[in-house]
């Protein structure tokens, strides 16, 4: 209904200034995210693309991990001739201070791998990625997202990258270390 959108950083590729939204349907995100994934070349990677034979058994599960880095994410692709990070901009940022990180996130994945192990009545595979994103390019994170069924993360504006998961992909949101007061 009533939603601000903005275009951010490395962390997030979209943050929506409203909450208890129904932006999921919402056509203006829909033609952003395609906006994105057509403009980095990635339409071939849809499942809607219909140039890729898909294993319908195969159930795909990111965690969105959150681990410090030190530096903010966005340094590493500043470039003011090639990219939207102009460096001079962000110099000011110093050490990057995580919060809402999963201090257990290492039991959180070994527990989303003993789903690939599990056999499933309806011969489902669960494949589990531990992905963090600071370390990927920007085009990189938008192709996990491409093939993600189910994305596990701690709260944050991180988890907007589900807007370019596919259509019956499912968020696990992850509310840790009183983060649930941000809603």
């Amino acid at each position: 209904k009533r939603a601000a959108v903005a275009i951010l950083g490395a962390a997030a590729p979209i943050t929506v200034a409203s909450f208890n939204t129904q932006c999921a349907a919402s056509s203006v995100v829909r033609a952003y995210s395609d906006y994105v994934i057509r403009g980095l070349g990635l339409a071939p990677k849809t499942r809607y693309d219909g140039r890729r034979s898909l294993d319908p058994t195969r159930v795909v599960v990111t965690f969105l991990a959150r681990r410090s880095q030190g530096a903010w994410p966005e340094l590493r692709f500043c470039d003011a001739e090639r990219s939207f990070f102009d460096c001079k901009m962000l110099e000011h940022l110093g050490i990057r201070k995580l919060n809402r990180s999963v201090r257990n996130d290492k039991d959180v994945v070994a527990a989303l791998r003993a789903l690939e192990k599990r056999d499933f009545a309806n011969g489902a595979r669960v494949v589990v990625q531990d992905v963090d994103y600071s370390e990927l390019s920007f085009e990189d994170q938008i192709s996990i997202n491409l093939d993600t069924d189910v994305m596990v993360g701690p709260h944050g504006a991180g988890l907007m990258h589900n807007i370019f998961m596919p259509d019956r992909a499912a968020l696990v949101e992850l509310f840790i270390d009183g983060s649930a007061a941000n809603r």
